[in-house]
C-alpha cells in the first residue's frame, strides 16, 4: 500500500520517456483504469449441473405393481403377501382333485412352478375341471398351516384362535418358515375358475436329485411341482398310513395310488408325482399307476409271496369267539394259524399275503420267513391274549364271524392279477366259545382242510388262559 501511495504523490511527474503509458495502478484486480468509469463486469452464472439420471430400483424381491395379474412363481417367492388376491391366467391342472383342490402348474416347470388350489366353499360342488385343462383361476394367496385357525394353542398361553390376543390382525400363535407351512391358493369361489383350453403336450415334469427333497430348507422349491425321481431304491416299508419312503423321501397316497406292499430294498426305475406337504413332511403323491414304473421287487425270503402257487399255504387252525373272561378280549383273542405246505426246499416270506372274508379284507405286513412244514399264528386283534404272534393282522375292521364265515388266503399283485393259496368255509355248529378248531396233522394240505370230517375242537389248554387251542404249535390229532 506505500507504494500506491507514492504513486499517487507523484502523479503529475514525468518518468524517463520509456515509450510505455503510465496507468493508474489500483488493487490488483486483473484490470487496469483506463480512466472510463464502468460497471464492474458480470460474471457468467455457473452452469447448471443437470440431475443425476435415476436409477432403476432391484425389483427381484418387491412385490409386481399388479397383484391381480402374477405368475405361480411370484407367489411360492413369497413375493405376494398372504391374504392378498391374484388371478393366474393360463395355468395347466397338473393333478386329480383330491376332494379337497387339485394342483396346478405353469407351462415351463421347474423350482416355483406348481401350487395347490383349495377349495374353500362347500366341497360337493362339483367342477368341471380335469387334470391337463388350461384354466384362469382368481383366489387368495393362503399359507397352511395357520396356526390360528387349528383349533390349538401352539404358544401355551391357554388360549386359542380368535380368544388368543396373538391371532389378532391374522396373525399366528407361531411364526412357521415358509418351509412348515404349503402356500396355496384359496378358492374362494367356484364361479371364479374358468376353462380356456387343454394342454396339447405333457404336463411339464422336472427332474429332481431326491437328496434335494430330505431337506426341508432346498425341498420347499419344490413344493407344488411334479417331480420325478429316478432309480430311487426304498428306504421304508409301507405303513397303516399309506406311506413309505424312496431314497428317504416320503411317498404318500393323496390320490389313492396303490403301490402294494413295497420292501426295504426295492428299487424304481421311476417314481414321479406332486411334491405335497402335510404334517410337517415333503412328500412325493403319485397320481396314477403310469406315474411309478420299473418296481424291482424284493423280500426276505429265498422265495416272495407272488412267487407262491395255489396249495402252498393251508390254514391248519383258527379261533373265532375266545373267552371275553378279561384274561382275552374277543377281538384280542381271534387267530388264524397258517402253514407252508409246498414241496419246495426254499424258505417263503409271507409278507403281501392277504386273509379275506365276504366283507373285508387284512394284510401280513411284516416279513414271516416260513421253511418248508413250518406254521405261523397270526393274530387278527391289534394284540394278543396267547403270547408273541409270528404276526399282526390288527388296525381293521377284519373278524372271524361266530355265525359262520369264508376264508381266502391268497395275493393280489399290482396289477390286480392274483392267486389264491386256500379257502375255507365254516359254519356257527363249529363255533364254540373259548375253543379253537384245527385240522388233523395227518390231513395239513389244501384239500383235505375242505373235508369236515378232518377238522376238530382242540383239547390242549392255552397257557396263562382257559382257552383251548395250539397257536404256533403242532395240532393234535382229531382221532
Amino acid at each position: 500500500m506505500q507504494l500506491i501511495a507514492l504513486l499517487f504523490a507523484c502523479a503529475d511527474k514525468t518518468v524517463e520517456d520509456t515509450g510505455i503509458e503510465t496507468k493508474e495502478v489500483v488493487e490488483d484486480t486483473g484490470t487496469v483504469d483506463t480512466g472510463e468509469t464502468s460497471e464492474p463486469e458480470t460474471q457468467p452464472e455457473p452452469e447448471t449441473q443437470p440431475e443425476p439420471e435415476s436409477q432403476p430400483e432391484d425389483t427381484d424381491n418387491t412385490v409386481p405393481t399388479d397383484p391381480m395379474n402374477v405368475g405361480i412363481e411370484d407367489i411360492q417367492q413369497g413375493l405376494i403377501p398372504v391374504g392378498t388376491e391374484v388371478a393366474l391366467e393360463n395355468v395347466v391342472v397338473s393333478s386329480p382333485s383330491n376332494g379337497y383342490g387339485f394342483y396346478i402348474t405353469n407351462a415351463t416347470g421347474g423350482p416355483h412352478s406348481g401350487m395347490f388350489v383349495y377349495y374353500y366353499f362347500d366341497s360337493a360342488i362339483t367342477l368341471n375341471i380335469e387334470q391337463g385343462d388350461i384354466i384362469n383361476v382368481t383366489g387368495e394367496v393362503w399359507e397352511y398351516p395357520d396356526t390360528c385357525e387349528d383349533g390349538l394353542d401352539n404358544d401355551e398361553d391357554d388360549l386359542i384362535d380368535e380368544n388368543d390376543p396373538d391371532c389378532a390382525d391374522n396373525g399366528q400363535e407361531v411364526v412357521l418358515n415358509n418351509y412348515e407351512t404349503m402356500t396355496e391358493l384359496k378358492l374362494l369361489d367356484p364361479s371364479l375358475i374358468s376353462k380356456t383350453g387343454e394342454t396339447a403336450t405333457d404336463i411339464p415334469i422336472t427332474i429332481v436329485d431326491s437328496s434335494l427333497l430330505t431337506v426341508p430348507e432346498t425341498a420347499e422349491a419344490y413344493e407344488g411341482v411334479l417331480v420325478r425321481v429316478e432309480n430311487g431304491v426304498v428306504t421304508h416299508d409301507l405303513n397303516d398310513d399309506g406311506e413309505w419312503k424312496i431314497d428317504n423321501v416320503m411317498v404318500d397316497d393323496l390320490f389313492d395310488y396303490r403301490p402294494g406292499l413295497v420292501n426295504v430294498g426295492d428299487s424304481f426305475d421311476v417314481i414321479q408325482g406332486i411334491l405335497h406337504f402335510s404334517r410337517g413332511n415333503y412328500k412325493i403323491v403319485p397320481r396314477a399307476d403310469s406315474d411309478v414304473y420299473g418296481w424291482n421287487r424284493t423280500c426276505s425270503g429265498q422265495r416272495c409271496i407272488w412267487e407262491a402257487q395255489a396249495g402252498e399255504l393251508t390254514i391248519t387252525e383258527f379261533m373265532a369267539n375266545p373267552h371275553n373272561d378279561g384274561a382275552c378280549s374277543d377281538g384280542d383273542g381271534e387267530y388264524i394259524e397258517v402253514q407252508y405246505t409246498s414241496t419246495s426246499s426254499d424258505s417263503l416270506d409271507l409278507r403281501g399275503m392277504s386273509l379275506s372274508d365276504a366283507s373285508n379284507t387284512v394284510l401280513v405286513k411284516n416279513h414271516i420267513v416260513l421253511n418248508p412244514g413250518e406254521n405261523a399264528w397270526l393274530s387278527v386283534g391289534e394284540e394278543s391274549c396267547y403270547g408273541t404272534p409270528r404276526g399282526y393282522l390288527g388296525g381293521t375292521s377284519f373278524s372271524l364271524n361266530n355265525s359262520g364265515d369264508d376264508l381266502t388266503l391268497s395275493f393280489v399283485d399290482i396289477d390286480n392279477s392274483s392267486t389264491t393259496f386256500d379257502m375255507l368255509t365254516y359254519i356257527s355248529s363249529w363255533v364254540d366259545v373259548g375253543v379253537s378248531i384245527q385240522l388233523d396233522p395227518a390231513f395239513i394240505n389244501a384239500n383235505d382242510n375242505d373235508d369236515v370230517s378232518n377238522w376238530c375242537p382242540s383239547t390242549e389248554t392255552i397257557s396263562g388262559t382257559t382257552d383251548l387251542g395250539t397257536p404256533g404249535t403242532e395240532n393234535s390229532s382229531c382221532n
